[in-house]
């Protein structure tokens, strides 16, 4: 596995926070990029080129395109059928391979958060905490760390070093992984809920636990919860970065409106989610 990894950008026009250093926005609809040839179709009007070394992020990568997704596009081809299993008895889709896959997605995704606090904070980072101990409640310390080390999503970012090329890539990897998991993860807390409603729901509630895998702390659910408003990072914690949240000046941010949003990292580097206000789903506008 070559661990030099090419980046496609599309031009970027002229941000008049920046001036002329250069800047990135990674949107839900990938406008300008990352693009990355080894492992996907590049469009031709990604003309500029980035080369970063990394390892751990082309592993990644493949674990992503080679792996993951092709497995998560065959079980989302299965879900009605284990949607119609569930409506007749939900205990037998406890088993459903669809669950095994989030938890290698959940592992990725941690990954995607350690990686850059490993970055940027170099012999200071402490370990990844295990699983059962990652929630923001357990570990604040670590949150916050992730909090200044990830790349923000929605936002113009200039570009200072490697280390912010590297940072995009990894949120970049969270972002595809999380819009493709949201099917399953809905199917999984169509369950969860069904399982609850059930007679034996009180004996099935600790399964919802420890039998189904899940991403809840990723996808909006579970302890790290947080209030999206909780705090703006820096956009980049290399030195002179800066970053902007105005609107772009020459070219329309206009995302394709047949691509669904996906959930991904807040301002704070955390998922975002909607939340229930007097019993109604309130959307968090991302900007």
């Amino acid at each position: 596995m070559d661990p030099d990894i090419k980046i496609y950008l599309k031009p970027r026009p002229a941000n008049p926070k920046f001036g002329d250093r250069p800047w990135m926005l990674v949107r839900p609809d990938f406008y300008y990029g990352p693009f990355f040839p080894a492992w996907q179709p590049v469009p031709p009007t990604a003309t500029e080129v980035h080369t970063v070394h990394s390892p751990a992020l082309a592993t990644a990568l493949t674990e992503l395109y080679v792996e993951l997704l092709p497995k998560i596009r065959k079980c989302e081809s299965d879900i009605p059928r284990i949607r119609t299993a569930m409506s007749e008895n939900p205990l037998s889709t406890l088993k459903w391979e669809g669950f095994d896959i989030m938890i290698q997605c959940e592992d990725l995704l941690a990954h995607c958060l350690y990686e850059p606090v490993k970055l940027v904070f170099g012999d200071k980072a402490p370990p990844l905490p295990p699983r059962r101990h990652r929630g923001v409640k357990r570990a604040p310390k670590y949150w916050k760390l992730v909090d200044e080390a990830t790349f923000p999503l929605g936002r113009y970012v200039e570009l200072v070093d490697d280390i912010d090329l590297h940072r995009m890539v990894w949120a970049t990897i969270f972002m595809v992984l999380m819009e493709n998991t949201e099917s399953i993860g809905n199917l999984r807390t169509e369950i969860s809920n069904c399982l609850e409603n059930t007679a034996l729901g009180y004996i099935t509630k600790p399964l919802d636990k420890y039998v189904i895998p899940f991403i809840d702390r990723w996808m909006g659910r579970g302890e790290n919860n947080c209030d999206s408003s909780s705090g703006v990072i820096s956009a980049s914690t290399s030195s002179g970065s800066t970053s902007s949240s105005g609107a772009e000046p020459s070219t329309p941010d206009i995302p394709d409106p047949a691509r669904p949003k996906p959930f991904f990292p807040s301002r704070s580097g955390r998922p975002m989610k909607p939340s229930l206000v007097n019993g109604k789903i309130k959307k968090i506008k991302i900007d």
